[in-house]
């Protein structure tokens, strides 16, 4: 019952959208919505990762047409420290429980440096074990344009 309710109220978010402006976004209320598990690094140039993290979400929506679930960018914004072991070791637990409601996980690398973190291992390696559709994206980001772009396999 909920799960029909939600899709009707989608469905009438999209409609009442698509009569006010003039885009080709197309919603498959069936096939379309799937939530997206995101991995990538938070650790490092934090910021610098958060900003790739929030940019491979809208990748994700736009192109695949997914919910994208990035819960490194979740759980700091709720005041979780990284940096705390005790904050990072309940984030990556909720991050799995997370993982779990997903059909898809999509784990970002740099095509010039695909470097797959401790985390994200944990989080692929539990994808599989779930039988959770897992797919690699390679990215390229140039600093000067602040162009990023993206090649599937």
């Amino acid at each position: 019952m909920n799960d029909k309710l939600i899709k009707s109220e989608i469905l009438n978010l999209f409609t009442q959208y698509e009569s006010k402006s003039k885009t080709d976004f197309k919603i498959d209320i069936e096939n379309d919505l799937d939530l997206c598990y995101i991995a990538s690094p938070l650790r490092g140039n934090v910021e610098y990762n958060l900003m790739l993290a929030r940019e491979h979400c809208h990748f994700v929506s736009k192109v695949y047409k997914m919910t994208p679930i990035a819960t490194h960018i979740l759980f700091p914004a709720m005041g979780f420290d990284d940096d705390n072991d005790f904050d990072r070791m309940l984030c990556r637990a909720y991050g799995l429980k997370i993982l779990g409601m997903c059909k898809h996980l999509f784990f970002f690398v740099n095509k010039s440096n695909p470097i797959v973190s401790e985390g994200m291992n944990a989080e692929i390696d539990l994808a599989f074990q779930l039988l959770i559709d897992v797919q690699k994206i390679q990215y390229t980001y140039d600093p000067i344009t602040k162009k990023l772009e993206y090649y599937t396999l």
